[in-house]
């Protein structure tokens, strides 16, 4: 009886556990600006859709990151391994509806642009400042659990998730 109960029990234990999405993407370009640029171009009401909450309507997806360098937003490419670092985060550990939790108004100092065979399937807008992402394309398989936005994990996440673009390696 014993070993039933046990077996029963790990059974569970191991149904339980929350079973890692990924995407998949090939590419992931990571942009973004720093306060002292965004001064520099502030008064552009183009550059407020990008920067602040815009109007997603107007945005065409392949002018996208010419829009953004122009603005001043640095390019950085990420390598594989942190490809798989970034999908596993932004597939698992983040939620993308709206959050009324949020810090600040949000302010995208940082554009991911997600790609798979070599083609834009979505833009994320991040602002670390407030953990606040508008994501722009294609929906994006997560399996994050809406009810656990309360929780410090949340915002631990978005500051891992900061570390990880943010990191050389």
């Amino acid at each position: 009886m014993k070993k039933i109960l046990l077996l029963f029990c790990l059974t569970v234990l191991i149904s339980c556990k929350k079973k890692l999405v990924y995407n998949n993407y090939d590419e992931i370009t990571h942009y973004n600006i720093t306060d002292e640029d965004t001064f520099k171009v502030d008064t552009i009401k183009r550059f407020r859709d990008i920067f602040g909450i815009g109007d997603y309507h107007k945005m065409d997806i392949n002018k996208f990151e010419e829009e953004l360098v122009s603005f001043g937003y640095k390019k950085n490419e990420l390598n594989k391994n942190k490809i798989k670092q970034v999908d596993s985060i932004i597939s698992n550990k983040i939620y993308y509806g709206s959050i009324d939790l949020t810090a600040c108004t949000p302010l995208y100092r940082d554009v991911l642009i997600l790609k798979k065979n070599n083609k834009i399937v979505s833009i994320l807008k991040i602002c670390f400042g407030c953990k606040m992402i508008a994501n722009y394309g294609d929906e994006i398989k997560n399996n994050f659990n809406e009810k656990d936005i309360e929780s410090d994990e949340y915002f631990n996440n978005f500051n891992k998730f900061e570390k990880t673009l943010t990191s050389k390696n």
